[in-house]
């Protein structure tokens, strides 16, 4: 059988770096009319050693199997040594990440092989291509890590922010681990599949965002802490552990770790300044009591208490209502009722300002107002989270209540205290302050006939009768016409000024039945907030003597 192989492959010199791949062709063909099978692998030779036996790297059997030598068999189980037809004549030999072991001379040997008539398969000819020679640098394996920060130190509630960076050859196609370490204890640790494990004190803050860990880039690793805290002062390292494969499968772990990076928390100083104002000092009773508490250079969440107490300051400070730092209000013991009808209301206008209005203001609201605020950080996490007081300042506001009875006044007139038989007169009663619908007066015309006691005449006088009510403005608004009833043939009409200062008696026809002594009496009403009343004051005016003198 003539012989017809034909193996061909380009002669060359290459230089690699290790961790790159390689790969290498080879033409391989025969014209045998016979069946025939072909084997085509690729062999290296060593450089240090020119009579040692060649090494096999992988070969395709006349089988179509694909076996690999002795040291290659884990690596092409792991994906990193192929060989492929991809032609009728062409083969194709493919080494990922490359390794200095793999320098050398590397040639591809062909074999044709016939099967004889006992079925044993005999190799007619075996043949060798041009061969590579393979230089392999080799990577430098040593690394160096750094932390970097922009400042070391911090204040509370500020974010920190580490960076480790891995200076190294070919860092993505190496397996790193990455631990970041506080004062001997484990922060996190990323492995090659950038997935953190967090160390027991800080599963409960990542969980919470007030920490990431993450791979930035291959070479660059991130730990932030969102919010300092005092505890957090101290030394942070990283470590950088590698895992290096060999050839023969089996691990070297090389690891190194950073110099120290000191930090400093100092804690929150509150800065907070505190000024309270009102929209009067001196407000009418039922007039609505506006205070005005401002807080000023704030850094974290405020809780505000209002407290009222006696302007001399004889008894303790009473909680009039609170402000959490949430925003919940929480009405003092004394003045729950009086909130659960609106009468008390807080408003927070800004995280920096709030409001206290007291509604119909009564005589007992006539006192100092303190307004506290108090400035609050968070400390700890979750569930054990807590709240730690930083600052605390207040600030006072006097507040007057006018009283409506200091300035309740009733006063009674008559133009004409001497009317002839048949003739009008009208009798003014004028009632100060002006109507408050929160204290509103009751108005009642009285009358004692002539006869019945004395009075004097057309004037003013003292009386040892007994009056009775004509009729009565009520503290509603409607008329109650009272027991006592002028002569027949008369008229009276009553009526009042729009503002219930000036209710008026008028009577046409004068006759003797309406001759005597008239008095106007008001009743100050107070309207309390559970819409009760409660009565104020009494006033009576002076006496009007009214005479009718015969035509």
């Amino acid at each position: 059988i003539p012989d017809s192989l034909t193996v061909t492959a380009p002669p060359q010199t290459l230089s690699q770096v290790e961790g790159d791949t390689l790969q290498l062709s080879c033409e391989v063909s025969r014209a045998t009319e016979q069946h025939t099978h072909l084997s085509v692998g690729w062999y290296l030779r060593s450089p240090e050693d020119a009579s040692a036996p060649p090494l096999e790297i992988l070969t395709l059997s006349r089988d179509f199997v694909l076996r690999a030598g002795g040291p290659y068999k884990q690596r092409m189980t792991s994906g990193d040594l192929r060989l492929d037809k991809t032609s009728a004549t062409s083969y194709r030999l493919t080494i990922h990440r490359l390794q200095p072991a793999d320098q050398g001379l590397l040639y591809c040997q062909a074999a044709e092989w016939i099967q004889d008539p006992d079925h044993s398969w005999f190799a007619m000819t075996r043949k060798q291509a041009d061969k590579t020679q393979l230089r392999i640098q080799p990577t430098d394996r040593d690394f160096s890590i750094q932390v970097s920060t922009e400042r070391r130190s911090f204040t509370a509630g500020e974010p920190l922010e580490l960076r480790c960076t891995i200076d190294a050859q070919s860092v993505p196609e190496r397996f790193f681990s990455v631990s970041w370490v506080f004062s001997s204890s484990s922060v996190a640790v990323i492995g090659p599949s950038a997935v953190p494990v967090l160390g027991p004190d800080y599963v409960a803050r990542e969980a919470a965002g007030h920490m990431t860990v993450r791979k930035e880039s291959p070479a660059v690793h991130l730990l932030k802490l969102q919010r300092l805290r005092p505890e957090d002062a101290g030394k942070y390292i990283c470590r950088v552990m590698e895992r290096e494969k060999t050839p023969t499968g089996d691990f070297i772990d090389r690891s190194k770790r950073s110099r120290n990076v000191q930090i400093t928390v100092q804690p929150i100083k509150s800065n907070i300044t505190v000024s309270l104002s009102s929209n009067l000092s001196e407000v009418q009773e039922g007039d609505v009591v506006q205070l005005t508490c401002s807080i000023h250079s704030t850094t974290g969440p405020l809780s505000v208490a209002w407290q009222w107490s006696e302007k001399q300051g004889s008894t303790p400070p009473q909680d009039l209502v609170s402000v959490d730092r949430d925003g919940t209000i929480r009405p003092g013991p004394g003045y729950r009722e009086r909130s659960s009808y609106g009468e008390i209301r807080v408003e927070r206008v800004r995280e920096d300002i709030y409001t206290l209005s007291l509604y119909n203001a009564l005589p007992g609201d006539e006192g100092l107002y303190r307004c506290t605020a108090t400035e609050w950080v968070e400390a700890g996490t979750e569930p054990e989270q807590s709240w730690e007081k930083i600052g605390e300042k207040s600030a006072t506001k006097a507040i007057t209540v006018k009283t409506v009875e200091s300035s309740f006044v009733v006063s009674a007139s008559s133009r004409t205290p001497s009317v002839t038989f048949g003739d009008s007169f009208d009798l003014q009663c004028l009632v100060k302050p002006r109507h408050n619908p929160r204290v509103p007066a009751s108005v009642t015309w009285r009358f004692m006939p002539t006869g019945s006691g004395s009075a004097g005449e057309g004037g003013e006088g003292g009386t040892a009768g007994e009056f009775r009510d004509l009729v009565t403005f009520t503290r509603e608004g409607t008329l109650q016409w009272g027991e006592q009833l002028l002569g027949q043939g008369t008229r009276t009409t009553v009526d009042r000024s729009h503002a219930n200062t000036n209710f008026r008696l008028s009577v046409t026809r004068a006759g003797r039945r309406e001759a005597g002594t008239y008095q106007c009496s008001a009743l100050l009403w107070r309207r309390n907030y559970d819409n009760t009343w409660s009565k104020v004051a009494n006033r009576t005016s002076n006496l009007l003597g009214i005479s009718v003198l015969q035509p």
